[in-house]
């Protein structure tokens, strides 16, 4: 039928015997016969061998237990909640959580699909469970196990998944600058002027924030979980107030408000960590602490984000302030006014390029977006890269 419907259009298609030299009537054997060149097969002998072949290589065994979609949250700082989905082929299933404190010897917990132990419905194959007792910093490993009634048996993932210890004494982890109305000042990874907060670690030793919180509201202090990442000791880390969670880790859940409100870091027992109660902002305006870490609050009409707040202090004279162009740049050379030691910073606040004595830099490497270069002597030039 569908050979018969298609016909009338090949014959009446002028162009159709210049590809390969076949005719209208070699259209028509081709459901049959090999033509030759890249015709091997005619259409119906080649479904045939694809049908012969797929059923000599189907597994006539039975199926071993399926487990995906494995996740794990923290509930409090002592305890985990672990849900898989399984499917076994042969009820009924088995299911269990075997873990090792870090340091300590393995031990198994039974997951329940009974729609308290896990996000989906009872009976509908997610399963779950909580880790309960978890000391304070203290990591662990894990695997889910399940079994079928053939006593069939899958462990995954194949190597177990390490989750980070929390708890212990608060970090002194500070919201150090923040602006609640950008509009020419900086711009995320993709373009767009977005309100955005810098948290400053002031700790001697790297800080884990993947089980720590930002919210613009202390009422709900577990608002936005902020990414699995280190904050590194003397750090500066910007996140963006965008309400855009799609567009990465470091985007928020939630927006500042130019008129006034809350913005905290708690803790994964919902602890403040830092909070600061803002009133009215101004445009391109960020209001931070300095120094940094500093009780003193300042407006900075040249802010910093992603930088030290201090150096903002430096005064700038005709004589020592340093040019660069082009700018915007689009590729190639960028060059200073004069030889200058320089950092660049992205949009992040992480250092790209460090240069001595230089007065050129190569755009190579660089992405599209803006740039803080700083200046040795404390000046901070914004520069975007096209």
């Amino acid at each position: 039928q569908r050979r018969d419907m298609i016909f009338p259009s090949v014959t009446n298609d002028t162009y159709y015997a210049m590809d390969y030299g076949y005719s209208p009537q070699d259209f028509l054997y081709s459901y049959q016969q090999a033509l030759g060149g890249h015709v091997a097969y005619g259409l119906f002998p080649y479904l045939d061998t694809r049908i012969s072949n797929t059923s000599s290589q189907l597994e006539t065994a039975a199926m071993i237990p399926v487990i995906k979609y494995i996740r794990h949250k923290r509930l409090t700082a002592a305890s985990l909640l672990i849900t898989a989905y399984i499917e076994v082929q042969e009820q009924p299933t088995s299911a269990a959580i075997v873990y090792a404190f870090e340091g300590g010897e393995p031990m198994d917990i039974s997951m329940f699909d009974d729609g308290q132990h896990e996000d989906g419905d009872a009976g509908d194959g997610t399963y779950g469970a909580t880790i309960e007792g978890i000391p304070d910093q203290t990591a662990l490993t894990y695997q889910v196990k399940a079994t079928d009634a053939t006593n069939l048996t899958a462990t995954l993932p194949c190597d177990p998944v390490y989750v980070y210890g929390v708890g212990g004494e608060l970090p002194v982890l500070y919201i150090n600058e923040f602006m609640a109305s950008n509009e020419t000042t900086i711009t995320d990874e993709y373009g767009e002027y977005d309100d955005w907060i810098e948290i400053y670690n002031a700790e001697e030793e790297a800080v884990w924030l993947g089980d720590k919180f930002l919210t613009d509201n202390m009422e709900k202090p577990d608002k936005w979980a902020m990414p699995e990442t280190y904050i590194e000791p003397g750090e500066f880390m910007l996140f963006w107030a965008d309400d855009q969670t799609e567009q990465g880790p470091f985007h928020t859940n939630f927006k500042l408000s130019k008129d006034g409100e809350d913005i905290g870091i708690t803790s994964i027992t919902q602890e403040a960590i830092d909070q600061y109660i803002f009133g009215e902002q101004s445009t391109d305006v960020s209001e931070g602490r300095f120094p940094d870490g500093a009780d003193n609050w300042v407006m900075f009409e040249s802010p910093t984000p992603g930088i030290s707040n201090e150096f903002t202090s430096v005064e700038e004279t005709a004589c020592d302030k340093i040019l660069i162009y082009p700018n915007p740049s689009y590729g190639g050379r960028v060059s200073l006014s004069k030889p200058a030691d320089f950092e660049i910073f992205n949009s992040m606040g992480i250092r790209v390029g460090k240069y001595h004595h230089s007065q050129f830099f190569n755009t190579r490497g660089y992405n599209k977006g803006m740039y803080i270069v700083v200046m040795d002597n404390g000046q901070r030039i914004k520069w975007i890269r096209q």
